[in-house]
């Protein structure tokens, strides 16, 4: 597994506020069950992306992610196809019950998150990264990700 920073600690700060996030690696690529995981942060929001690589002689390669029997966090929101002939498909952890952190920045979006006491800022690349090889589990066809985080 390879993590790294992307934004210094102080570029975070000014872009985002005081959060978890300031600290955390902005990057980490890994495998999983022989397939590339990628999990990123959106260097605009702050908020994570979790993608899974699929080769060409996946059955899901080249489907709308619309059309792929996977249940993620907040649903895919990513099918594209990269210079390599790969196949990713992605998730976003910046849906209404998310906290991102650009969103720290802005009293009005404070309050709303503090209005939804059930938004949580989804943290730490080890909880987007069980989130993304999940998509892999159970039979490689269906997963669901509500469960909450625990370290």
């Amino acid at each position: 597994m390879k993590q790294k920073h992307l934004l210094t600690s102080d570029t975070k700060l000014a872009l985002f506020g005081y959060g978890e996030w300031v600290e955390e690696p902005d990057e980490c690529t890994f495998k999983h069950a022989g397939f590339k995981c990628e999990v990123i942060r959106n260097l605009q929001f702050g908020n994570w992306l979790g993608y899974l690589v699929l080769p060409r002689e996946h059955p899901w390669y080249g489907l709308h992610y619309d059309d792929i029997d996977a249940v993620v966090h907040g649903g895919l929101t990513y099918g594209k196809c990269d210079e390599n002939d790969t196949w990713a498909i992605g998730f976003d952890c910046a849906h209404t019950w998310d906290i991102v952190p650009m969103h720290q920045i802005y009293p009005v979006l404070v309050k709303f998150y503090q209005a939804h006491r059930s938004a949580e800022y989804r943290t730490r690349s080890s909880w987007i990264r069980i989130q993304t090889s999940s998509v892999l589990s159970e039979k490689r066809r269906r997963v669901h990700f509500f469960q909450r985080w625990q370290m």
